[in-house]
């Protein structure tokens, strides 16, 4: 299992002018499911206002944080926990 705070790579894009665009956040917390042959990972991004997940924002691009982290957090599941995982959901919790 990953040690409480480890970090992960960033994203990143490369650019027309031979740049990259490197792009970084903190992700509240990460749950893992298991069974004996499946890993399953959940983000939970803690909200102090009243968020949901518009599917519209989504599809046009303007609000993707929660959903690039679950994607992240997937994408790395190997390296990070050693063993790949699916992706178990992502939800905001108002606190």
């Amino acid at each position: 299992m990953a040690k409480k705070n480890s970090t992960l790579p960033s994203l990143e894009f490369p650019l027309n002018n031979g740049g990259a665009l490197s792009l970084v956040g903190r992700i509240d917390r990460v749950d893992q499911a298991r069974t004996s042959d499946q890993s399953w990972l959940r983000i939970i991004d803690y909200k102090s206002s009243d968020t949901a997940l518009n599917l519209s924002k989504v599809y046009y691009g303007l609000s993707l944080q929660t959903l690039t982290y679950l994607d992240v957090v997937v994408s790395n599941a190997e390296k990070w926990l050693g063993q790949e995982s699916e992706v178990g959901g992502a939800l905001y919790f108002h606190s």
